[in-house]
């Protein structure tokens, strides 16, 4: 990929309409503050793609914090990409800073795409199906109890993660629940002990 690079009016750059990202008003301060000290350390990401010539793929908070101080041109990487690209790149480069609007994310996005750009089953909150606390049984029968334990963020996020690919990966027809998918995943991948 081919970056070009430019200093840019911010009159002519355009917001794009799809990013997620969301910044609150304390850190919007301190990014205007930074930038008044140090200036744009980081340009921002613009395509100019013949369909999407403008449209800003990364760096929308700091345009904004640009525009607030009023600095009229920044410093910018040009790239050019369809509008399918433009959104993976977005993701990819906000997916480290500040906070996503979920509610944008689950309406304009796939989620499928959003765990292969990089983002954990568990960030994106993904309904698993996870199955209702069992009926109370009557006492003659023995119940089988368990619990999962994790010994890091690391393993949970794990877990999540085969949860999501179990749930994108299997019919909700045939296993319409998060157990009926984990006890099928079992049947065909037998633990060996």
């Amino acid at each position: 990929m081919v970056y070009e690079q430019k200093t840019l009016a911010t009159s002519s750059l355009v917001e794009a309409d799809y990013n997620p990202r969301q910044i609150s008003a304390n850190d919007f301060n301190s990014l205007k503050e930074s930038i008044s000290k140090f200036g744009m350390a980081e340009p921002l990401v613009v395509n100019s793609h013949k369909e999407r010539k403008g449209i800003v793929i990364g760096g929308h908070q700091r345009l904004n914090a640009c525009r607030d101080l009023g600095i009229k041109e920044v410093p910018c990487l040009v790239v050019s990409l369809p509008i399918e690209e433009e959104k993976e790149l977005n993701i990819r480069l906000n997916r480290n800073h500040g906070e996503f609007d979920f509610d944008i994310l689950a309406n304009l996005f796939d989620a499928g795409d959003l765990l292969d750009w990089g983002m954990t089953a568990r960030e994106l909150d993904l309904d698993l199906d996870m199955p209702e606390p069992p009926q109370p049984k009557p006492p003659k029968e023995k119940k089988l109890e368990y619990k999962l334990a994790f010994n890091n963020e690391t393993e949970l996020d794990q877990f999540y993660e085969f949860l999501a690919e179990l749930k994108l990966a299997t019919s909700d027809e045939d296993f319409p629940t998060t157990s009926q998918k984990i006890l099928n995943y079992i049947n065909q991948h037998p633990i060996q002990i």
